[in-house]
């Protein structure tokens, strides 16, 4: 390698060809220092003083990212029907569609005239990955109930977050019922 160097920076010596051969020869040298590199940090009994003494940089350590535990906002976009389409977002913003480090929001409904202080009676409605969401309500809920909805981040580990407070929607369509009416002829 040095001398390919000296026959690529001396006047006499230098054409294109040298500087050629001067360059092939500093990519093998760099592609060989990677490997060894990689030998080094690939061997657990290398510390992190001995991968500095080579000129190496010491293994990163990981730290894991801490859990979004603020809850989110759930904005309703739309009601039609017995489907409900909303937004959800972090707090402080308007934009962003999901909290950084989560995987998504998980949904929760309830339908009835008050919002319930006890989490286990409000029925999972799925995960939503996306800014807006959309959630079906089953025929049995009637038209013009009320529905309370809430939301919690959950974290790419599993990690579930603390809920909104619950949103109140009304449910504007519901079944449509049959009824058996006899009409009377007039005489």
């Amino acid at each position: 390698m040095q001398g390919k160097y000296r026959a690529a920076i001396t006047p006499e010596t230098r054409s294109p060809v040298a500087v050629a051969k001067k360059n092939a020869a500093l990519k093998a040298v760099q592609r060989d220092a990677s490997n060894l590199a990689s030998i080094a940090y690939g061997t657990a009994s290398v510390d992190d003083a001995q991968l500095m003494s080579l000129g190496l940089q010491p293994r990163p350590v990981r730290r894991p990212r801490a859990p979004v535990m603020e809850p989110p906002v759930v904005d309703v976009i739309s009601v039609v029907g017995r489907i409900v389409k909303l937004r959800v977002r972090p707090q402080g913003s308007l934009g962003a569609s999901k909290a950084p480090v989560t995987l998504g929001a998980q949904f929760f409904s309830f339908v009835g005239p008050n919002a319930p202080s006890d989490p286990l009676q409000y029925r999972f409605e799925g995960l939503a990955t996306r800014r807006t969401t959309e959630i079906l309500f089953p025929d049995d809920v009637a038209s013009g109930a009320t529905a309370w909805i809430s939301a919690g981040w959950i974290s790419r580990r599993g990690v579930r977050g603390m809920a909104c407070p619950p949103i109140q929607v009304t449910v504007t369509g519901g079944p449509v019922r049959a009824t058996t009416t006899t009409l009377k002829r007039a005489a």
